[in-house]
């Protein structure tokens, strides 16, 4: 369905879809209910600006509902605890141009904000997200008021589902995965083209951008291909959207670095990104951070651990539209393009190894070329033995290890040592 507003569908379709059908949700909705306190009350700001009291609105809310629900039926795992709860407040957020007396939409759980899970019937409930109703705008000139769409609670309920957050959770520079990333700026597209809201957004959430490769893989939604040892031509690759596959090119010295490749078309809930192609996206997992919801908070990383490859090099809010592949100037992620395919270890990719060719179709799809990262040798010495050796490879760049493998018969390796210098040895 549509509605004046932009929307496609409801958070039921929006997960149905990014399951390929698979994870079938429905809500059960109840309420509306008054609660005892003002909302300054739950949502005013600390010293520290963070909410006064928003695990209290959950707690009051449940007490106002517990007559008409069974909370047993949400225990899904049957551990006396409902998995999560969700509560949408009436009112504005302080994520999108409410007062400071309003609530951010968060996800979090009333042991970690100082409380005691409450049981209600003998099942326990702690887990809960929220967001706002409604949003407060100017459209041309006028100020309006907006449902919000969908895309908040599609953004706090994957966290319950075990997502971060995607942007910059600091308050810094670090401009994560944007308005392509439902877990980043992508939770707000859709909605009327000549709002332009207090949060510098575009959009009231109701065409959320779909789940990228990552997340529909973390969930167990997809399985991304590995381009490694051998040239690939991959021919009219459908959108993600609509059932195709992703790409992913691991750093052959630390698979918890690697990039992933996915064709993003104009089909569902991508309709409203940016602009349509290849993305490219960077991930160098950590777990800590990924737990601590930092994963591009500037303030705790040397780099953005989770970011968008932009096709313009240029990693900015204000020029998503040129971040899919091809742009007029660029059609490649080699060693030599710009951006270059380069990984935070060091590695040194060929210049003829990448992606390179990439195209893209009237029909939404996309093309492109893969040659293996195999470096050079670089040959500096030839000898027996050398200095600080760290990375042990084949004659033909064929990564072993850190450590020469144990063999009878005599071995030619190129060793690369701490001061990036590769040197022929013979053992």
């Amino acid at each position: 369905y549509t509605n004046d507003n932009g929307a496609i569908g409801s958070v039921h379709d929006y997960f149905l879809d990014q399951s390929n059908g698979t994870f079938d949700l429905t809500f059960d909705v109840v309420g509306p209910v008054t609660l005892p306190q003002p909302s300054e009350f739950y949502g005013g700001r600390t010293e520290d600006s963070n909410d006064k009291n928003p695990a209290q609105m959950i707690i009051d809310a449940c007490n106002a509902v517990k007559g008409q629900v069974n909370f047993a039926d949400y225990d899904w795992d049957g551990d006396k605890e409902v998995e999560q709860v969700y509560v949408l407040y009436a009112g504005q957020g302080e994520a999108t141009g409410g007062d400071p007396n309003t609530i951010w939409p968060h996800k979090f759980a009333l042991s970690d904000a100082g409380k005691s899970p409450m049981t209600i019937d003998g099942i326990k409930i702690n887990t809960y997200a929220c967001s706002n109703e409604i949003l407060r705008a100017d459209d041309n000139g006028r100020d309006r008021i907006f449902y919000m769409g969908i895309g908040t609670i599609c953004h706090e309920f994957s966290h319950c589902l075990g997502l971060p957050d995607f942007y910059d959770t600091r308050g810094g520079k670090n401009v994560g995965t944007g308005k392509y990333d439902l877990m980043s700026a992508g939770s707000y597209n859709g909605g009327p083209a000549s709002l332009s809201n207090a949060y510098e957004g575009s959009g009231i959430g109701t065409v959320p951008a779909g789940y990228n490769s990552y997340e529909k893989s973390f969930m167990g939604w997809l399985k991304p291909k590995e381009l490694k040892a051998e040239k690939v031509d991959v021919q009219a690759l459908k959108g993600l959207a609509e059932g195709g596959d992703a790409y992913v090119i691991y750093n052959p010295e630390r698979e918890n670095e690697y990039y992933l490749l996915e064709n993003r078309s104009a089909y569902r809930w991508d309709k409203a990104l940016p602009k349509h192609g290849l993305l490219v996206l960077h991930v160098d997992y950590d777990a800590t951070s990924w737990a601590q919801n930092t994963v591009n908070a500037q303030k705790f990383q040397r780099h953005p651990r989770f970011t968008t490859v932009p096709a313009d090099n240029l990693l900015s809010n204000q020029t998503e539209d040129n971040d899919t592949y091809p742009t007029a100037l660029n059609n490649a992620l080699t060693a030599t393009s710009s951006p270059a395919l380069s990984f935070y270890t060091g590695y040194p990719v060929a210049d003829k190894g990448g992606v390179m060719g990439i195209t893209a179709h009237a029909d939404g799809t996309v093309s492109f070329r893969f040659a293996p990262l195999n470096t050079s040798t670089g040959i500096a010495t030839v000898g027996i033995g050398a200095a600080d050796p760290v990375r042990f490879y084949t004659l033909d760049g064929t990564y072993l290890g850190t450590k020469a493998p144990e063999t009878s018969t005599p071995q030619v390796l190129i060793v690369k040592d701490k001061e990036g210098k590769s040197r022929k040895v013979v053992r």
